[in-house]
């Protein structure tokens, strides 16, 4: 198979089996977060980028601000803005019938949807790479480990970029794997994409970007 990672054909149905199981029991474990109230960062990212302020203006006179797309392409308070976080969160408003002129209320699992399905996707993508690589059950293990970790089950189901960015980052990892033994260029181009998602939807993860790129760098002049 020249070096190729898959899944031994012995063991597929099992560890798709066990990847299913372990993916549904990461949503298990995360959905009852989808409802809690908004808080921190979240209520401020909330207010600038996504929906709006209700509390615009002076304290004698407050007033509803609403948040604009402009907002959340360009506006950065403090650095806080995770810009691709702001535009997934404004698109599950819009689809699920809410407005930015204050009269109907934003509802919370809504404005989470997309991170947490991005939380799924990344326990069924990090077991899977495990065994492809040729060990299902460290692979089944490591999306184990990551389904029931407390810290990943926090964030990603916050609206932040954060589970997005973790999403990217473990599919960079993927793409770059199947690169660096391919030289394909879809693989390479793959692995651009998914860097790219990661910026776009953390920009403080440009330390594992660049680290990434620099290991690339590495083991390809090592092997010539």
């Amino acid at each position: 198979d020249h070096g190729r990672p898959v899944i031994p054909p012995a063991a597929r149905r099992w560890v798709w089996l066990m990847l299913a199981a372990v993916t549904i029991l990461a949503m298990w474990a995360r959905s009852p977060r989808l409802t809690h109230s908004f808080w921190n960062d979240e209520s401020m990212h909330l207010r600038y980028y996504v929906w709006g302020d209700p509390s615009a203006g002076s304290p004698d006179e407050p007033h509803f601000e609403a948040a604009t797309w402009k907002d959340a392409l360009f506006l950065n308070k403090k650095g806080n803005n995770h810009i691709g976080s702001s535009l997934e969160a404004r698109t599950a408003h819009a689809l699920s019938g809410g407005s930015w002129d204050g009269t109907k209320p934003f509802v919370e699992q809504h404005l989470r949807l997309f991170p947490w399905l991005s939380g799924l996707l990344t326990v069924a993508l990090t077991g899977f790479i495990g065994a492809a690589l040729g060990n299902p059950r460290t692979g089944l293990a490591a999306g184990l480990i990551i389904a029931i970790h407390p810290w990943h089950q926090r964030w990603s189901v916050e609206m932040r970029g954060y589970s997005t960015m973790i999403l990217a980052t473990t599919a960079a990892l993927w793409c770059l794997l199947r690169a660096l033994q391919s030289n394909r260029w879809r693989w390479w181009l793959g692995f651009a994409a998914a860097q790219a998602v990661t910026l776009i939807w953390f920009a403080g993860a440009v330390y594992p970007v660049a680290a990434a790129n620099l290991s690339a760098l590495a083991v390809i002049f090592s092997s010539r």
